[in-house]
């Protein structure tokens, strides 16, 4: 049986994750950090990014999140403590929005999307409308990139 990584916290600065998994580790639990390079090279991508996140495999997740809330939050800002389908909806959004300007995290919003895809009936109509803007600019990005490899390819024949 194959475990899957769940999302149990996740933290503004990368030395609070990492503290974070520090704790987990000492506790036995396998603990893994990320988007945590991008938070830390490039701090103002980190709200668009949903911060650091602390991810352990789904069967240690409920043990996780009880010695994040006992240890954690006593030291450092409280913790957001599992992510949502609507949560992931929203990053996608800002995503594709700073993605024009920096086109990985255009790409890493098409990836959210992706994981999103069967969910779009479950989200909220506000939600929803921007998962569908989002989905358009990723497309015009794609199309635009499309379109200069082809100019590329021609110029040089």
């Amino acid at each position: 049986m194959q475990k899957s990584i769940v999302t149990v916290a996740t933290f503004c600065t990368s030395d609070e994750a990492h503290f974070a998994r520090t704790i987990l580790s000492l506790a036995g639990i396998d603990a893994f950090l990320a988007d945590d390079y991008l938070v830390a090279i490039y701090f103002l991508y980190g709200p668009a990014v949903g911060g650091v996140k602390v991810q352990v495999r789904s069967d240690k997740a409920e043990q996780a999140i009880s010695i994040l809330k006992e240890t954690v939050q006593s030291k450092i800002a409280p913790a957001k403590v599992v992510e949502t389908k609507e949560d992931m909806a929203q990053r996608a959004y800002r995503l594709s929005v700073i993605g024009l300007y920096f086109l990985p995290l255009q790409l890493y919003s098409l990836w959210i999307m992706c994981r999103l895809r069967f969910h779009l009936k479950n989200l909220r109509p506000g939600t929803r409308r921007r998962l569908i803007m989002a989905g358009v600019a990723n497309q015009l990005v794609v199309v635009f990139i499309v379109l200069i490899i082809i100019g590329v390819c021609v110029s040089s024949f």
